[in-house]
């Protein structure tokens, strides 16, 4: 794939920006429910960190990302981004953010692990994450 030169300034001035009555005009779309291997995700995760319900749902989309990034390309003009998604978790002490990496890091460890020795392997994980 040839590599493209772009201004990434020249690309976002290039973007149309919102006049005040556009901006005002928007209305709130109606809420939608998310998957239910999403909601399953995030309930086994709370039950590890308790009311840590956004991080534990973004965590599922982490890992998707991160699992479909060989796969997946989203294009943007001459652009092609990736699936991942990138987040700083900040948030005061003693509220369950090291014991939900201490659940996530294995789980995304064995992923990795899976998914990586795919090509050269077929023989099924001695493990839970057999498909679903």
């Amino acid at each position: 794939m040839p590599q493209v030169k772009i201004d990434e300034w020249e690309l976002y001035d290039a973007l149309t920006p919102m006049t005040d009555v556009e901006f005002l005009d928007i209305k709130k779309t109606t809420e939608i429910d998310l998957p239910k291997r999403v909601k399953e995700w995030t309930d086994v995760v709370l039950t590890y960190s308790l009311y840590n319900n956004f991080p534990a749902t973004l965590s599922y989309f982490c890992i998707l990302g991160q699992v479909l990034k060989d796969f997946i390309q989203i294009p943007i003009g001459p652009l092609a981004l990736d699936p991942r998604i990138h987040c700083c978790w900040i948030q005061t002490s003693r509220t369950g953010k090291s014991t939900m990496w201490k659940f996530l890091e294995p789980v995304w460890e064995k992923s990795f692990e899976l998914i990586n020795a795919h090509p050269t392997t077929f023989n099924l994980p001695n493990s839970p994450l057999v498909g679903c």
